[in-house]
């Protein structure tokens, strides 16, 4: 597996994890009224997206044996 390859899907993978963050942001701000709930779910909604975007970058960028 080249390094490009590897590159290209790790941006790949960040702007699908941005895309994804943008408009789940945007249906939260229109249907979660109570400022709480709002900061809750998004808080879990990041944390969610951060922890898959790292796990596919290591999975691409892990040393195979």
């Amino acid at each position: 597996e080249s390094a490009w390859m590897r590159v290209f899907a790790t941006l790949f993978f960040g702007s699908t994890t941005l895309h994804a963050w943008l408009g789940l942001r945007s249906v939260f701000m229109d249907y979660l009224h109570p400022l709480w709930l709002r900061v809750t779910v998004s808080f879990l909604t990041a944390a969610s997206l951060v922890a898959l975007f790292i796990w596919s970058v290591d999975v691409l960028w892990r040393v195979s044996a």
